[in-house]
């Protein structure tokens, strides 16, 4: 996902091309698809915001006339840190496992129940 997002600079795109390959790998390992989805548009947030090339910091280029570049920003995204960071501790310690035991995935009806 990352990397799609790196090569085309989009993360709308990189998230339309990389589905089906999330979608798959949440059907193989049974993984809510829902929760799925979150983990793919999270990591394409991550990485557009901190790719040098990409549109946010090229409006910070063009905001401040060129005096600022965009490696100069990178080590002030404490939006991507803090982002990548709460989701990789959600991994390992899911805060929605209420809600998903709640309405649980139906894999046959492709649906939550």
């Amino acid at each position: 996902m990352s990397i799609t997002d790196i090569a085309i600079a989009n993360n709308t795109v990189s998230i339309i091309i990389n589905g089906p390959i999330a979608k798959e790998i949440s059907q193989e390992y049974k993984v809510d698809p829902r929760r799925s989805a979150s983990f793919l548009d999270i990591f394409a947030c991550i990485m557009q915001g901190a790719i040098p090339y990409g549109a946010q910091m090229l409006m910070v280029g063009s905001f401040t006339k060129g005096a600022v570049a965009p490696l100069q920003v990178m080590p002030l995204l404490w939006y991507q840190w803090l982002l990548g960071i709460s989701a990789i501790i959600s991994i390992f310690i899911p805060f929605a496992d209420g809600l998903i035991k709640k309405h649980p995935w139906d894999w046959e009806q492709n649906k939550a129940l």
